[in-house]
């Protein structure tokens, strides 16, 4: 078992660091730059005076454990690593409590912000925070570990399947709705995975709202973490179009007709996080600014996915993207920018990425 686990800690934990060394770097920078010590211990008494904000960090750390996840699914498809599928040789309990270990090697760096953010709400005894954080950093854990207990031990050629077949046949097959029914079809699991993580900070974030005078900051701000975690979605849907879609890169359509069919796609797969928005905070908010907000959700999508296309990028690379995007327009909102100021442009700038793309 020992010697088991140092060739899994070789293969997977050294490799997932010395990888991602630059994002690390980047991400020091990017969190030290903007703030100093302590600045950043007024932010976690912040957080822990109420434990709902703890949704803010809980939404970038699993932005990052998505990434540890995605590593090790290409790390396994490498040739030379075909040996990790034997993993699936040693007893159940012993690959679970493996799976559990090293997936805390790659969440370290989660596990020990999470922790000071329980030392210094444990300090100001705000034992409420402490119990969250705590709870809310071990299932993230938990449901980590999981996925990559099931990764390790899966056929690398292994075929997706779903029960929901037989009723998703009603749905409509329009171009802008195949990736869509494709979701039904072969991800439903992580489809409701996501949708549910990403109304939850939405629900968070409405609370919010309604506890600081109406500062409409933090709905914006809970868009901003709800694209975040649907970014998978967006290099799901440029993967499908590029392997399942490739005919209709030879039809006579327009940029500007694919391009809307790319929006139309996304702004259906957002209907959940635009109820439950709208629900939970009209009339508080005008129907302009929740459409403001939600165009950022749509602008943000539509970017990831015409960054995938033109980098052809995998996923453990492309996340490094919309988790520095999220962390620098975290403090571009907090700075009181218009959700409108940031969507169109980056609109604008999605346009002529995915036009250059095309052509290329």
């Amino acid at each position: 078992m020992k010697s088991i686990s140092k060739v899994l800690i070789r293969v997977l934990i050294k490799e997932f660091y010395q990888s991602n060394a630059g994002f690390f770097l980047v991400t020091i920078g990017l969190l030290f730059g903007f703030l100093k010590t302590p600045q950043h211990i007024d932010i976690a008494a912040a957080l822990a005076s109420t434990p709902i904000y703890y949704l803010i960090p809980m939404a970038l750390w699993s932005l990052y454990a998505s990434k540890t996840y995605f590593f090790v699914h290409r790390i396994k498809k490498i040739p030379s690593n075909s040996f990790l599928t034997d993993f699936v040789l040693l007893a159940a309990a012993q690959r679970k409590l493996l799976a559990i270990y090293l997936q805390i090697l790659l969440l370290a760096p989660t596990i020990a912000y999470s922790l000071l953010l329980a030392i210094i709400a444990y300090q100001i005894n705000a034992y409420q925070s402490v119990a969250f954080v705590l709870s809310g950093n071990f299932l993230i854990l938990m449901v980590t570990a999981h996925f990559l207990h099931g990764r390790l031990i899966q056929p690398v050629d292994a075929n997706a399947s779903s029960t929901f077949i037989s009723w998703t046949q009603k749905l409509p097959k329009h171009l802008s709705t195949l990736f869509i029914y494709h979701l039904f079809n072969r991800q439903p699991i992580p489809l409701l995975f996501t949708k549910l993580l990403s109304i939850g900070i939405i629900m968070g974030a409405s609370t919010l709202f309604q506890s600081s005078e109406n500062d409409v900051r933090f709905l914006t701000l809970g868009i901003l973490l709800a694209t975040g975690i649907n970014s998978t979605m967006s290099f799901k849907y440029s993967e499908f179009q590029i392997k399942a879609l490739r005919i209709f890169n030879n039809l006579p359509i327009s940029t500007a007709s694919r391009f809307s069919t790319i929006i139309t796609a996304y702004a259906l797969l957002m209907i959940p996080e635009v109820v439950v928005l709208f629900g939970n905070n009209f009339p508080d908010v005008s129907i302009i600014q929740i459409a403001e907000s939600m165009l950022m959700f749509l602008s943000l999508s539509v970017f990831y996915h015409a960054i995938v296309q033109l980098k052809k990028l995998d996923m453990d690379h492309f996340v490094r993207y919309p988790f520095l995007i999220t962390a620098t327009l975290f403090f571009v909102i907090l700075g009181y920018a218009q959700p409108l100021i940031i969507a169109l442009p980056i609109l604008i700038i999605s346009f002529f990425i995915f036009r250059k793309s095309s052509v290329a």
